[in-house]
């Protein structure tokens, strides 16, 4: 008789689309890729990205969230989780609601490993939640996360520090209590971006060409993909790296598409890590 093997599984709240590549439908494809098994709790259900110009849906009643999650541990569907993905988030309720899912998940598992991406805003319209919903992100998740992956915009928010460049971003990832920092889009200069990373051991800046164009999901899929090593035992670094070299990747064969087509995602193509040009120790 076999030994049963261990199947490496994530919990996900976040927002779910009909048609798109934001939210848990870039969980799902980065788990899928990843042979990660995902719950997937939904805080938001819509027929697209509102950044389109017609959409349709509502938030999930967070009753109705509180009972699925009661429902899942109560079927021991939460007894054996690697990891959870925490992402868009509407409102303050919503929020409490993603907190009460660590602590349940952390009581089974205490070396679970907590992603908060914080869905809040970007440049350049600035926010696009419920600023209390931001507040209450940046008081209780956090500080609670092992790893936070903030873009410019979010990590500004969150740190109270302007970021306008390489220095000022890992000044501002120092002031978050979160484990480790995985920001993403930091000016570097006219051509190149940054990707932060920002950890015990000291800090590293990775660089990718500037894109004109981004689509939306981007972000989802870079938390979605370093969750997705790092709970199949992927050193932080090399998770980090990968994520930027698919992010680098997904961005290129998208092309003009306003969602990431990640169905043109080349998951399993060996590639090569990316140019890191800061590497500070602590």
């Amino acid at each position: 008789m076999g030994v049963e093997r261990h199947v490496t599984k994530v919990l996900a709240v976040s927002s779910f689309v009909a048609n798109g590549s934001v939210g848990l439908r870039a969980a799902m494809a980065a788990m899928t890729a990843s042979r990660v098994d995902l719950i997937a709790v939904p805080t938001v259900i819509l027929s697209n990205h509102p950044g389109h110009t017609t959409f349709a849906g509502a938030a999930t009643p967070v009753p109705q969230l509180s009972d699925m999650l009661t429902a899942l541990e109560a079927n021991r569907a939460l007894n054996a989780i690697d990891g959870v993905l925490i992402g868009y988030l509407p409102s303050p309720a919503h929020v409490a609601l993603a907190y009460t899912a660590i602590t349940r998940v952390k009581a089974l598992n205490p070396s679970a490993i907590i992603v908060v991406d914080p869905v809040l805003g970007d440049d350049p319209d600035g926010l696009y939640i419920d600023a209390s919903a931001a507040i209450t992100i940046k008081e209780t998740l956090a500080s609670i996360a092992d790893i936070i992956t903030p873009n410019r915009f979010e990590l500004a928010f969150l740190s109270d520090c302007d970021v306008v460049d390489t220095a000022s971003a890992l000044n501002a990832a120092k002031r978050l209590k979160a484990g480790h920092v995985a920001a993403t889009s930091i000016p570097v200069d006219a051509a190149h971006v940054g990707n932060l990373l920002r950890s015990a051991g000291g800090a590293k800046l990775a660089t990718v060409a500037k894109s004109a164009h981004a689509p939306h999901g981007t972000g989802d899929l870079f938390a979605s993909v370093l969750l997705a090593k790092c709970v199949q035992g992927v050193d932080l670094a090399a998770a980090w790296a990968a994520a930027v070299a698919l992010c680098e990747h997904a961005i290129a064969v998208s092309g003009e598409a306003t969602d990431l087509a990640l169905e043109k995602l080349e998951w399993s193509t060996p590639r090569s890590s990316p140019s890191v040009v800061l590497e500070e120790t602590a």
